[in-house]
């Protein structure tokens, strides 16, 4: 069962569908400062029904600290529309 705080699916329903949705991905990617990307996440999420913590998203940046730093956002799959 999903915990309260990770309902819909979580963050990583919401990192694969920043994944599918460049729009999305092209509103997080300016976002430098780490704790402002993870609150414009959190309330991205819950735009699309998705719900998870800010504390969620710090640790899938500190997981994959390389590629968060070289891409603050997934990019879009290679031949997704942009």
């Amino acid at each position: 069962m999903t915990a309260p705080a990770e309902a819909g699916g979580g963050f990583p329903a919401f990192a694969r569908r920043v994944a599918e949705d460049a729009d999305l991905a092209a509103r997080l990617r300016p976002i430098p400062d780490r704790q402002a990307l993870a609150a414009a996440a959190v309330a991205e999420g819950a735009a699309l029904g998705l719900r998870f913590t800010a504390e969620a998203v710090e640790a899938a940046m500190a997981e994959n600290r390389h590629g968060w730093l070289m891409h603050p956002a997934p990019m879009p799959p290679p031949g997704a529309a942009s």
